[in-house]
């Protein structure tokens, strides 16, 4: 849609040239809790997306708009605050040279789990270096972006991030920061749970058991990482059943990580007893988020239910 600049700003002149990058949402394969405890993990990219478009303007104001709301501020008194907290930390850390007004457009939701945080402000911070001039490279971009989302949020591994940056599907580690571009696998589907825990919360939660149980604790993480190696050599040899049983081992070590529950082993439950599928799994942190199959669900499974469980219509981009 063409915007009319003028009735758009008003009486604020604005420069002729605008900026505009996208980040895809992710979702993550294999690795997930482990990957905070130095084992590698594997998200990848989807085929939905954020797009941040800025608009300078000499005026010394902010304005932010998006599906979220209006927020307008002046670019010397930046407070980080929701719905836009990763955008505005992004904003903040990098100084705008001029006031601008921010358009953000999401092809997803982010209460869905599908790493929305980090398409956001992935997009913001590619867009800012257009903006600003700044030839960032992909590793310079992805450093960025964990950076702030440690910023915001107090942890987080980055394996989202990666996949924001590289695209496609990644093989991640976070000390020392690895990511490998894998080989594309097999259609998958995702199912959402109706409800999602914040990520923070359920790191939290963990946290809380692993205190209480830490050598229980770290020969989970020790087999989820090697359910990630394992994942990737399959990929990289496309043996699908391979990778479809390393799902399904997975799933077992996030439910004795206490991060599963009654709904999400239905859906996985049923997911498996459709013949398309090889494996299914939590994916996410957990207690909530989405379900992804490895294969294809029929198309009339999981459309729309009263509690809010609901087919995903998304694919690795």
């Amino acid at each position: 849609m063409r915007l009319n600049m003028k009735k758009l700003f008003l009486n604020k002149k604005v420069h002729t040239l605008s900026h505009k990058a996208s980040a895809p949402g992710s979702i993550m394969l294999l690795g997930e809790h482990a990957v905070l405890h130095g084992y590698a993990a594997i998200s990848a990219a989807i085929n939905r997306k954020m797009t941040v478009s800025i608009f300078p303007n000499d005026s010394t104001t902010l304005t932010i708009e998006s599906s979220l709301g209006s927020f307008e501020c002046d670019i010397n008194d930046i407070t980080i605050q929701k719905p836009f907290t990763f955008l505005l930390a992004c904003l903040k850390k990098k100084g705008l040279p001029s006031g601008c007004t921010i358009k953000v457009e999401s092809e997803f939701s982010d209460k869905v789990g599908l790493g929305s945080s980090a398409a956001i402000t992935v997009a913001t911070l590619k867009c800012l270096s257009q903006w600003l001039n700044d030839d960032i490279t992909k590793n310079q971009l992805l450093r960025s972006a964990i950076n702030i989302i440690h910023q915001v949020q107090g942890i987080g591994s980055g394996a989202d991030c990666a996949a924001s940056v590289y695209g496609g599907v990644v093989y991640y580690n976070m000390i020392p920061c690895i990511v490998e571009p894998l080989k594309h696998i097999p259609d998958i589907s995702l199912v959402y749970t109706g409800y999602k825990t914040p990520t923070t919360d359920v790191i939290a939660k963990v946290a809380k058991a692993y205190e209480a149980h830490p050598s229980l604790y770290n020969a989970l993480y020790e087999k989820m990482g090697e359910c990630t190696e394992h994942a990737k050599v399959c990929i990289n040899n496309q043996d699908w059943d391979g990778l479809g049983h390393t799902f399904f081992q997975q799933q077992q070590l996030l439910d004795a990580l206490g991060v599963s529950d009654k709904t999400i082993n239905s859906i996985i439950d049923q997911a498996l007893a459709e013949d398309a599928i090889k494996g299914a799994k939590i994916s996410g942190s957990g207690l909530g988020d989405c379900i992804v199959t490895l294969g294809t669900l029929p198309s009339d499974a999981f459309k729309s239910r009263p509690n809010g469980i609901t087919r995903l219509s998304v694919s690795i981009a």
